[in-house]
């Protein structure tokens, strides 16, 4: 079995705090990573809660339909 997203993001957060910047510009490369992470947990976290809803009408509606 492959990992699923929450396992790449973590893994992808893991790899970001092993980074050490040596350069302002890096470090300001790292900290848009980071942000931008977090985002992308965001948005996954939003996107799951929306397919579970959809995935519970839709198993309402095939009921309906018996």
């Amino acid at each position: 079995d492959s990992p699923g997203i929450a396992g790449y993001l973590q893994s992808i957060k893991e790899a970001l705090s092993g980074v050490n910047p040596r350069t302002i510009t890096e470090s300001r490369r790292l900290a848009m990573a980071k942000e931008h992470l977090k985002e992308v947990r965001r948005q996954v976290r939003r996107l799951e809660e929306q397919n579970t809803k959809l995935e519970e009408q839709l198993k309402l509606l095939e009921e309906s339909k018996e």
